[in-house]
């Protein structure tokens, strides 16, 4: 939920933007000239900046192309070769990533105390629990992860700092 603490620096600085252009554009045909120019020149360094932001996360190459780079996830490699599995839960990015990245094919159903942004991908209207727990090792997943393994969970597939485990009926 970072994005909270943006709204207030947004909102007020594109309402004032847009006032103060409006009033530059009001003067007269000058006026006009100046605020478009003004209005293009920001949405291209606000472009140029934002692809030089891709091209720093290997997203673009050189030329502005989208870079297409081969999935390296053990979870959802693991999701590949187990069609039987709908439900996830786990972590808020993790699930959502996955449930993307499988076409819908799965769930995604964040743990609890995260936002659940997505209602439709991760409550089916049948309900139910999940079919099996994401967990990385984080403070967060280690109360679902013991309460899973407790209750008679197993833990189904380890790999790079994710623990799969089966989610007990």
């Amino acid at each position: 939920d970072n994005y909270r603490y943006l709204a207030d620096l947004l909102v007020p600085g594109s309402i004032g933007s847009g006032l103060a252009l409006r009033s530059l554009a009001r003067r007269g045909p000058g006026g006009l000239a100046a605020a478009f120019l003004l209005a293009a020149i920001v949405a291209g360094i606000m472009t140029l900046d934002t692809a030089r932001w891709y091209a720093r996360f290997g997203w673009i190459d050189a030329q502005g192309r989208p870079v297409r780079k081969p999935l390296d996830d053990p979870a959802l490699a693991w999701l590949e070769t187990h069609p039987e599995v709908h439900r996830v839960l786990g972590g808020y990015w993790d699930v959502y990533r996955l449930s993307f990245l499988t076409g819908g094919r799965v769930q995604g159903v964040p743990y609890p105390i995260d936002p659940d942004r997505f209602p439709e991908w991760s409550r089916p209207p049948s309900g139910g629990p999940p079919d099996v727990l994401l967990s990385r090792p984080s403070p967060e997943a280690w109360p679902f992860r013991e309460s899973a393994l407790r209750s008679g969970g197993r833990v189904l597939h380890q790999a790079r700092g994710i623990t799969i485990v089966s989610w007990p009926s």
